[in-house]
């Protein structure tokens, strides 16, 4: 009992603190030459359902889709970002560790360098009203991840670290004829029928949407990123996350899947 307790105590700190933060979810990197900009970032695994084998996946996954290649196809399309009217090489590189819920707890409290994300791990939601892994805010940098989302052999943590990143979802859930799915087309989309789960199925019908393996981060993904409000030190370096988030945006930071 008192364990449970203790656990509990330590899973609401970590949901009042994530709510109540400001957070940044990578920084970004632009080379001494200003021809490449990189994002950096680092993810905390912690929960129930946390492992060294499944953050691993998960890393892989981020990177690869990131870097412009995905699990059915390892040749990358170039992706750029904008500094300025400037187009840039863009990159990504997100590193991670597993922690126990009582570290996680610590060092969300601690108010933790930027880049710094948080990732509760569970294996199964316990509220069907809310089926899929989340972010708890648009550019922030905590959330929770769901095992029955195949986390690292889809597309769920690459879909999720872009919410961080300030990237939200189509206004429309209707997307045929639009092409290849981009990485933030939510579950549940209609896309033409060769990116549905089951090519011969009616849209919106069971198999009649969107599979995620299909999706992978297009440059549209990367037009939805907020350039313009980065501010650059004199090393290089800004906040990707709420800190570059403009004020007539701050409407947008509510709990996204």
């Amino acid at each position: 009992m008192v364990q449970s307790i203790k656990t509990l105590t330590l899973f609401l700190l970590c949901i009042f603190i994530s709510e109540n933060s400001a957070t940044a979810s990578a920084t970004a990197h632009l080379s001494n030459d200003g021809k490449t900009l990189t994002f950096l970032a680092h993810l905390y695994f912690y929960g129930e359902g946390a492992s060294e084998k499944l953050l691993q996946a998960s890393l892989d996954e981020i990177n690869l889709y990131w870097n412009g290649s995905t699990h059915q196809d390892p040749k990358a399309i170039p992706l750029y970002g904008y500094i300025g009217e400037k187009k840039v090489t863009f990159s990504m590189i997100v590193s991670g560790e597993v922690i126990s819920s009582e570290q996680a707890a610590h060092l969300i409290g601690s108010n933790p360098p930027i880049g710094n994300n948080f990732i509760n791990i569970l294996a199964h939601p316990s509220d069907p009203k809310e089926p899929h892994s989340y972010m708890d805010k648009i550019c922030g940098s905590t959330g929770t991840w769901f095992l029955t989302d195949d986390l690292g052999e889809s597309t769920t943590s690459a879909h999720e670290f872009g919410h961080g990143l300030c990237l939200i979802h189509p206004f429309t859930a209707d997307l045929r004829q639009q092409g290849a799915p981009w990485i933030m087309v939510p579950r549940n989309s209609l896309v033409d029928a060769i990116y549905q789960i089951d090519p011969k199925a009616r849209p919106g019908k069971p198999g009649g949407s969107v599979n995620p393996l299909l999706r992978r981060v297009l440059q549209r993904d990367l037009e939805g990123i907020y350039w313009e409000s980065m501010e650059f030190n004199s090393d290089g370096i800004a906040a990707v996350g709420e800190a570059a988030l403009p004020p007539h945006q701050y409407n947008l930071m509510e709990r996204v899947e």
